[in-house]
């Protein structure tokens, strides 16, 4: 809801047989892009798959991380647009 209200589009990804890659992507009007693990509690770990995703990600310029809460994929999405 809070991409919607910031006029963003947040998509749900699944990518076949590309294990551990992140959840979210999240698109903003100015060509920004957002990629986040979601994880269910504080502490939650990457696994090995989803840690070269992030690295191979992140390599290309995109921002990439997880979050466990709403206020840490703000943080995220926020990073990407500066």
């Amino acid at each position: 809801m809070w991409c919607q209200e910031m006029g963003l589009l947040c998509l749900k990804m699944e990518v076949p047989q590309q294990k551990g890659f992140p959840d979210r992507m999240v698109l903003d009007q100015y060509g920004n892009t957002t990629f986040i693990e979601l994880k269910r509690s504080v502490g939650g770990r990457v696994s090995p798959h989803q840690a070269y995703w992030f690295e191979k990600l992140s390599g290309m310029g995109f921002v990439v991380g997880s979050a466990c809460n709403l206020d840490e994929a703000i943080r995220l999405v926020v990073l990407a647009r500066l």
